[in-house]
């Protein structure tokens, strides 16, 4: 599989788990500082401005007295940027964050275990998914 449609694949996977709805049916709003700074990050993504679109993403992770909606939706933005870039570790702990959440479906989480095996062993890490 080359590097692009990896790449589209993961991209499929995390559209597919925003996309999904929400197992836990609590709060469903995010606060203004957070969509804003998310919403940067989802313009800097789609123009393939990588490094602004996670300085986006960490913006909106350091403001103060985030919700546990603003935290997961942020995990979301992170795991598509840090997908996209190749970024294993950032993209895995995100992916680990929506896993261990109720609000992720078993179908999305399924998907993103898979996203997390597929990209470890493009990465040649292959002990990085024996742990599961």
């Amino acid at each position: 599989m080359s590097s692009h449609l990896l790449r589209i694949t993961l991209a499929a996977c995390v559209a597919f788990s925003v996309a999904q709805p929400v197992a836990h049916a609590a709060e469903t709003t995010l606060s203004a500082g957070v969509a804003t700074a998310l919403q940067q990050a989802q313009t800097a993504l789609a123009g393939h401005k990588y490094d602004q679109a996670m300085s986006a993403v960490n913006k909106a992770d350091a403001i103060k007295g985030n919700s546990e909606y603003d935290t997961y939706v942020i995990a979301q933005m992170r795991a598509a940027v840090a997908s996209q870039t190749g970024n294993l570790a950032a993209a895995t702990a995100a992916y680990d964050k929506l896993i261990a959440s109720p609000r992720t479906t078993k179908a999305a989480k399924e998907q993103m275990l898979m996203s997390e095996a597929t990209m470890a062993y493009k990465a040649g890490n292959y002990r990085s998914e024996e742990r599961r």
